[in-house]
């Protein structure tokens, strides 16, 4: 369990106040963690130990006279032959920060100028071909990344630029090939550059088709692991507060193979930092924003993110809105520290890793040792734990998993056949069904209590639970009243979710008239409004065809239809809400070019804005869960202009304007369903 120990404190309010961030370093067999606390401020740094007792060692007040107008986070930089902390990338383009001494004390202070103006930014990486350094940098205040080549007397080249706004940098040596990592702003993606041996320059790789459908939102931190036999990118995005997970090939291709949200089990609403860090061949992955808390995950074989726990912000351990994060091996346990802009000192926390056991992967039938181990199915398995605090995985076959003592974590994969648990100790163990990205709530769940536990079925599939002492289990012991996981996009619409009193409809252009069937409006009602009379309000059939009943002679009105969605269509999904998420931003969907009727399908709670809320009540639409607002298909005169809606105005007038001759009229009208995200 992550346990509170001690916050940090030097004594001087300019280092301990206001922290902007942290960095662990390790020289040699040292490890030494390092803040700043920023303009008017200064940097510290403390040795780590494995008594778990920090040791201050160094600091260094900031030059007043050096102008410091950029970011104020560390990047640790191989520059002109010298470990590097460079701080800061002034507008004026430049660079600032301090070489480091082999003993992990702050040595002398560097500034260097760029050949060209920029910057803004403190983002700064650094790679070798042969022996030729270079490093690369966001410059022309941000909005372009820049190569350059570091000459054998000092001065700097600059090669080339790519357009982008990164948010973070990061080198990465894949198979021998050296790759540069960017995590966009203006695209809400990441971004993979393969260096050229020849030059040194940077070629960006086509990712667009791979990662087209992440939902991501504002990159607000990047983690590059290798593990597992594979590479991992990691990155956390604060206006969509999700972690993503991407596997990286060695030639800067880019597989996603997870993205996980915060839930009301998890604290990283809003996520402004991400630490990870690995022991022996497994990975912890710790996350924190706005939500006073930190999440503990596990990353799996096949790039899954598993939550372990959460510690929740008080009083005692000074965890407000987690401005950054540091995690470090030191001896025989995972030191964690975590700052924010509202809490003096460093708080420091602490996971032992004593019992931890090891990752076993594999078909057939799969033994665990008496550590804390993750054992992974592939295919039809059955996976045996010993006495740890295990994690057991389904593969996508059927699966049998027994936990053995211990408090263990049983993880369900969507799209498996049955799984069985033999050994579901209530209050101990823990049922991970996560991967459902349909399941939102426990009273989803098909449950069935039985004579020595229970069976779930979701969505056609099933899971078989045993309980560890032969008796009968409970929907809350064994799920509780919320799911303490983080949720996930669903794959697609739920289809066990329907609403009987409607059907499908027709996007775009439909005629609605008196007289013949109207397929486009089956089962909507129809409202004809005239001034100083009450609403006369009939139901068209399942062909859609409706009698107002009205007087003989010329009536002038206005005609509004109003039709309920049907789940039954499947046509609101997940890939609607992240259309809606890249639109909220600025960024256009994955087709192409918004169109207005685009814009007003995206505004779903209809309040004038195309907005991340829009995005999740589309989500929770998705799979049948209710919403303030419930998804319609509305009905705009064709001949309205609408070319002025955007996502900051959708603003519509849902009537139309009839004059009904003897009772009978025909309209032309413009059907869109709200929550429909497509391209016309």
């Amino acid at each position: 369990m992550i346990e509170f120990e001690r916050t940090l404190t030097t004594g001087f309010d300019f280092f301990d106040r206001g922290i902007r961030d942290l960095v662990s370093i390790e020289f040699g067999v040292e490890t030494y963690l390092y803040s700043t606390s920023g303009s008017g401020g200064g940097l510290v740094a403390w040795q780590l130990n494995s008594e778990g007792v920090p040791t201050f060692m160094d600091s260094q007040v900031f030059d007043s006279n050096i102008s410091l107008d950029g970011g104020l986070t560390i990047e640790v930089a191989d520059l002109v032959n010298e470990n590097l902390l460079v701080l800061d990338i002034s507008s004026s383009g430049s660079m600032f920060g301090y070489s480091l001494k082999p003993t992990g004390e702050i040595g002398d202070p560097h500034q260097f100028q760029l050949p060209t103006e920029g910057g803004g930014f403190t983002l700064l990486t650094s790679y070798s071909v042969g022996n030729t350094e270079y490093f690369v940098a966001a410059t022309e205040g941000g909005s372009q990344i820049s190569t350059f080549r570091i000459e054998e007397t000092g001065t700097f080249v600059e090669l080339d630029t790519e357009i982008g706004r990164p948010a973070f940098l990061e080198t990465v040596e894949v198979a021998s090939n050296t790759l540069v990592l960017s995590a966009d702003l203006s695209t809400h993606s990441v971004v993979t550059y393969q260096v050229d041996t020849e030059p040194g320059e940077l070629i960006k790789v086509d990712n667009s088709d791979a990662i087209s459908h992440l939902a991501l939102n504002t990159p607000s931190a990047m983690e590059v692991i290798q593990a597992h036999g594979s590479s991992w990118v990691l990155v956390a995005g604060s206006g969509s507060n999700s972690i993503s997970v991407m596997e990286l090939g060695s030639d800067g291709s880019l597989i996603p193979t997870d993205h996980v949200l915060d839930s009301d089990g998890t604290k990283f609403n809003s996520i402004q930092d991400i630490a990870v860090t690995t022991f022996g061949d497994q990975v912890f992955v710790f996350a924190g924003g706005d939500d006073t808390g930190i999440s503990l995950f596990a990353l799996v074989p096949g790039g899954q993110l598993v939550h372990l726990e959460t510690t929740e912000g008080t009083e005692q351990n000074g965890l407000g809105s987690v401005e950054t994060l540091s995690a470090v091996q030191v001896g025989n346990e995972l030191q964690v520290f975590a700052a924010n802009q509202q809490m003096d000192g460093i708080s420091q926390f602490s996971l032992s890793l004593d019992k931890l056991g090891s990752v076993i992967e594999g078909d057939s039938i799969q033994s665990g040792t008496n550590g804390d181990d993750i054992l992974v199915g592939v295919g039809g398995s059955t996976l045996r734990a010993e006495s740890g605090n295990d994690i057991l995985v389904a593969g996508s076959g059927t699966t049998v998993m027994t936990g053995g003592q211990g408090a263990d974590t049983f993880v369900v994969q969507n799209g498996s056949r049955t799984t069985i648990i033999t050994d579901f100790e209530v209050g101990v163990d823990r049922l991970d069904m996560s991967d459902f990205g349909q399941l939102r709530f426990p009273n989803q769940l098909d449950f069935i209590r039985t004579d020595d536990g229970a069976k779930i079925n979701f969505r056609g599939q099933a899971i078989v639970l045993q309980s560890a002492d032969g008796g009968s289990l409970s929907q809350t012991d064994v799920v509780g009243d919320f799911f303490d996981a983080p949720t996930r996009l669903p794959n697609g619409p739920n289809e066990n979710f329907s609403n009987s009193k409607s059907s499908s409809g027709v996007n775009g252009l439909v005629t609605v008239s008196t007289v013949g069937d109207n397929p486009g409006i089956r089962d909507a009602e129809v409202h004809f409004i005239q001034e100083g009379n009450d609403p006369i309000v009939v139901q068209a059939d399942a062909q859609g065809r409706f009698d107002l009943d009205l007087p003989a002679g010329s009536q002038v009105g206005q005609i509004e239809i109003i039709k309920t969605y049907s789940t039954n269509s499947q046509e609101i999904n997940a890939l609607d809400a992240l259309q809606v998420l890249r639109m909220s931003v600025g960024l256009e969907p994955t087709w192409g070019i918004a169109q207005p009727e685009n814009f007003i399908a995206a505004d779903i709670n209809r309040d004038g804005l195309v907005n991340a809320w829009d995005a999740l009540d589309i989500l929770r639409a998705s799979v049948g869960l209710p919403i303030e607002n419930d998804a319609e298909w509305i009905f705009l005169d064709s001949n309205t202009d609408i070319s002025g809606v955007t996502a900051d105005a959708t603003h519509y007038d849902p009537k139309i304007s009839v004059v009904a001759l003897n009772g009978d009229f025909s309209i032309e009208a413009t059907s869109i369903l709200l929550g429909n995200i497509e391209q016309l």
